[in-house]
């Protein structure tokens, strides 16, 4: 169950995550991108579905998810992006005649930065630099062991999901494909006006990053 989800939750706020590198020439995106998005995506419906599907014998399990996170991107003319900060988190309940296991799951990315570009159907997106990456990791069990860790996810191994993409006005959706039993997770973006885009994540911008 943990390594599902942690592979999940690192690619929950943005697939950017899962990318490389960016290259030498970072081709211009496409213009309908371009903008400020909010939205949300199908993840926490499809980690759930994920963990109950696994066989667990003899046990009962119940899976508490937070509430689903807001998403946030600004697309600039180039192509550069920056993401809003990101937090969620997740609770896994398991039941069995000797012992219940509570495994507590909080996951938080810090402001994201690098290049996007379209295709026509692919979408493609890379890094430029670190950004605060974080899963806490808290378990506990009535007979009385308990532990806590902390990682920090560095993307999925260097799997690059394959993202589709279809941007149309203030509409921008894209899919990305991840092996089972997780399968495609929707995103879905509308775009808004740079009047409400929240001053304080404008002064993160100018300030850590230089962009204006």
């Amino acid at each position: 169950m943990k390594p599902i989800a942690i592979a999940l939750f690192t690619t929950l706020a943005s697939p950017a995550l899962s990318q490389g590198a960016c290259p030498a020439e970072i081709p211009f995106p496409d213009p309908c991108i371009v903008g400020n998005w909010i939205g949300d995506n199908t993840a926490v419906i499809r980690i759930q579905a994920a963990i109950d599907s696994m066989p667990l014998p003899d046990a009962e399990r119940t899976v508490i998810m937070g509430m689903s996170p807001v998403l946030g991107m600004t697309v600039f003319d180039d192509g550069l992006y920056a993401t809003l900060p990101f937090h969620t988190d997740m609770e896994v309940i398991t039941v069995t005649e000797e012992d219940t296991v509570t495994v507590d799951m909080n996951l938080a990315i810090g402001t994201q930065v690098g290049f996007i570009w379209g295709d026509g159907t692919n979408l493609h997106f890379c890094t430029t630099g670190d950004s605060f990456v974080a899963l806490q990791v808290d378990a506990e069990s009535t007979l009385g062991g308990s532990s806590s860790t902390m990682i920090t996810p560095g993307g999925m191994g260097g799997f690059t999901p394959v993202i589709t993409y279809q941007c149309s006005g203030n509409s921008w959706t894209y899919q990305v494909q991840l092996p089972p039993p997780i399968g495609t997770v929707d995103y879905n973006l509308e775009r808004f006006s740079e009047a409400r885009f929240p001053e304080e994540f404008r002064a993160l911008l100018d300030d850590r990053f230089g962009i204006e």
